[in-house]
């Protein structure tokens, strides 16, 4: 917070506008619609939602947030990485080594999800598969809790398409 109200600070907030503002939020909305939609499931969440407020998802908010968002995001991404070009502030062009920091701006806020979710599937017992299917299931005080609050949920996970059916309305 410090670093914007020196002389330079204009430079540094420029810096990171430019590269957290540009990849990483894209990065991780898109992650979060994807794992929340797709891995644990519409379905699981909007009965997770009802659970909590008392009303199930409208088809609408489930198609848009799982769908439509990360859909958009990515292709704003995208437009964003092929358009790229260095940062600028008035005429003065960054240096490469604050180019390469910006890159590490963006990046040290993103790279740990993906290394977090390895991490926990080495560490579960079982066949790839297996760990990969177990990764993206509730965990059992979930399970629990939402048995006690009348939710029951099958063990093996939703698939694709019948994730996308329930999505749409179907």
């Amino acid at each position: 917070m410090y670093m914007y109200a020196f002389q330079g600070g204009v430079y540094v907030f420029q810096l990171v506008d430019w590269y957290l503002g540009a990849v990483a939020c894209y990065v991780i909305a898109v992650l979060e619609c994807v794992a929340v939609g797709w891995c644990y499931g519409a379905e699981r969440f909007s009965a997770d939602v009802q659970m909590m407020i008392g009303k199930r998802l409208p088809v609408i908010y489930k198609v848009v947030c799982f769908i439509i968002v990360p859909a958009l995001l990515t292709i704003a991404l995208v437009l964003t990485l092929a358009s790229y070009k260095p940062p600028r502030y008035g005429e003065y062009d960054y240096p490469t080594s604050a180019i390469v920091f910006g890159w590490f701006i963006a990046l040290v806020s993103v790279v740990p999800v993906p290394v977090y979710m390895v991490i926990q599937i080495l560490k579960m017992e079982g066949s790839l598969a297996q760990r990969i299917k177990a990764s993206v299931m509730p965990a059992h005080e979930w399970l629990r809790s939402r048995r006690q609050h009348g939710l029951a949920d099958k063990q093996e996970s939703i698939s694709a398409k019948d994730n996308f059916l329930f999505m749409i309305g179907r």
